[in-house]
């Protein structure tokens, strides 16, 4: 199954500014690929600019998710935006894969097994009204656990247009397609080749391969389905019925058997379903739901399923005689991809009101769907300690503060990073401090008030301690020794603050600071009785610990 990106979803971000200091910002880094992790492990890129390597990332929360790939019934992938989310539990975990390079607008994946993915988008560049988009593909690469690996780009030849679709066959020949380009690899990935469409296309918005040798595509303007059956050598086009617009959609389970999905012409907001059961001689309306369409997996020549506007999703188990409407598609704003890899299985992508990407499962044939988390969080890394060199933790926050802090691990210079759970009140952390490789303290936001956690056996556990009443959000902490801590932050009422610890933690008492700072963002402590913080156009220093 392929889908094409709708016009409604341009445009839209579901990034969300954010006006709080942190601690560390790194710029300036040009990226080569996309790292990625299953749960509990991040691979390290050997991506080297001007010095410094880029070992992971922090992953983004999936915007709008507009392609999905099931090779299996337990593994997916799904991407949009600059997102790509992956399970490979049947749905139960969604996991982010950590990116470490710029990335275009992902469009559409295909995952012809567990092991091979391929997905496609776009860059555009818009010079005053000149608007040009180019196109990209990135190749999933496997590690050396199940899950793991990365993503990498791949070399398309000069001219490849944006591309909304990707077909895979097979794991060594894919198809991909957007505007008047069609481009595609015998090779696994390895060189990409222009095809010639026939004249006249433009809006390439679909593809589906069944086997190495036939491929099918639909257009949006020119309302017409292009098809191979020589491995893309030559292209031609077939007629598809009148009343029908916007194929948004296609999937062909063999080579004589195809479904493609739209709109309804006119002034009509209805569906269309068209198919071929002759290898594309003729196409036929099947149905015209009363919603628009804009997805359809077919995994047999029997069974599809197809989803569209107004939370809608229908389903035939004939090869079309009957389509009959399921059930509705929970917190869907808009929904643009599905893949069913067996006869009662699928899953869809989207998004929520918020923006936000949407994952939604049915185990029976779209009857009834369930929607699945998404992985939203940390987008932002804000904190980092290294006590030794083949150990460092950093913190990590989602944009709005909506989710529990993250903390990541190395215990080997950064070749693996690793996940630790903070406590669930702990939800922005802004900051981390490790005086030895045991021990760690780290500060933030408890959704308001200050948070402070520690871990005395190398983050396997973290704790909650007790700031004094009133504190607010803190910003940095600084430890010198496993008994001296000082952080810095705001008391709720809105003056600068400095806590301290003598005893490891069990006591935190505020310290005075010179009248109008309103804010103490950084605090650094080099030794246990010198501490310097700044907050503002001020330095303040202590040379007792804080305590004065």
């Amino acid at each position: 199954m392929a889908t094409r990106v709708h016009n409604r979803l341009l445009g839209r971000t579901a990034h969300q500014s954010h006006g709080r200091m942190l601690a560390a910002v790194l710029t300036g880094l040009v990226m080569t690929v996309v790292v990625m992790s299953w749960p509990g492990t991040a691979t390290a890129s050997s991506t080297s600019v001007d010095g410094w390597r880029i070992q992971t990332q922090a992953a983004k929360p999936p915007p709008e998710l507009t392609g999905v790939s099931c090779p299996a019934t337990t593994v997916c992938w799904a991407v949009g935006g600059s997102s790509i989310i992956t399970t490979r539990d049947r749905g139960s975990t969604w996991v982010s894969q950590l990116a470490a390079r710029r990335v275009g607008t992902l469009h559409a994946v295909a995952c012809p097994s567990i092991t091979a993915c391929w997905a496609a988008g776009s860059f555009v560049k818009r010079k005053g009204e000149v608007t040009k988009s180019s196109g990209e593909v990135l190749a999933f690469t496997n590690g050396l656990s199940p899950g793991s690996g990365h993503w990498v780009n791949e070399a398309l030849p000069a001219g490849t247009q944006g591309l909304n679709a990707v077909s895979c066959p097979t794991t060594s020949r894919c198809w991909a397609v957007g505007g008047r380009t069609i481009v595609a690899t015998t090779n696994a990935g390895v060189s990409w080749s222009l095809q010639t469409p026939p004249s006249g296309v433009t809006s390439l918005a679909a593809i589906s391969c069944p086997d190495s040798s036939h491929c099918w595509a639909v257009t949006s303007d020119e309302n017409e389905a292009v098809a191979t059956a020589d491995g893309g050598a030559t292209w031609t086009t077939e007629p598809i019925p009148g009343g029908v617009k916007n194929m948004d959609s296609i999937s062909c389970p063999t080579s004589s058997n195809c479904w493609a999905v739209g709109w309804q012409a006119g002034q009509s907001t209805g569906g269309a379903i068209i198919a071929t059961t002759d290898g594309g001689t003729r196409w036929a309306i099947q149905s015209k739901p009363q919603y628009q369409l804009t997805a359809v997996s077919c995994p047999t020549s029997s069974v599809c399923v197809a989803i569209g506007v107004a939370d809608s999703s229908y389903a035939t188990s004939d090869g079309g005689s009957n389509w009959a409407a399921g059930g509705g598609i929970p917190e869907a704003e808009w929904v643009a991809g599905v893949a069913c890899p067996s006869a009662s299985d699928c899953w869809a992508a989207g998004f929520k009101g918020t923006g936000i990407g949407l994952v939604v499962a049915t185990a029976n044939r779209a009857s009834t769907w369930t929607a699945e988390s998404v992985p939203d969080g940390p987008s932002m890394l804000t904190g980092l300690s290294c006590p030794a060199i083949s150990d460092c933790w950093v913190t990590g926050e989602s944009p709005d503060f909506t989710v529990p802090g993250t903390v990541l691990f190395t215990t080997d210079k950064g070749a693996k990073w690793s996940g630790e759970s903070l406590p669930p009140s702990f939800i922005g952390p802004a900051s981390v401090s490790c005086p030895t490789v045991s021990d760690c303290w780290a500060v933030g936001s408890a959704n308001g008030p200050g948070a402070v956690a520690v871990t005395h056996d190398g983050g396997a556990a973290w704790a909650s301690e007790t700031l004094p009443p009133g504190s607010g959000q803190m910003f940095s902490v600084s430890c010198p020794t496993t008994s001296e801590c000082a952080a810095a932050g705001s008391f709720l009422s809105g003056r600068a603050e400095i806590v301290v610890t003598s005893n490891g933690g069990a006591t935190w008492t505020s310290e005075p600071v010179s009248k109008g700072i309103t804010q103490a963002t950084s605090v650094a402590c080099p030794t246990a009785p010198h501490c310097w913080a700044v907050g503002g156009n001020t330095i303040i220093v202590s040379t007792d610990g804080g305590h004065s």
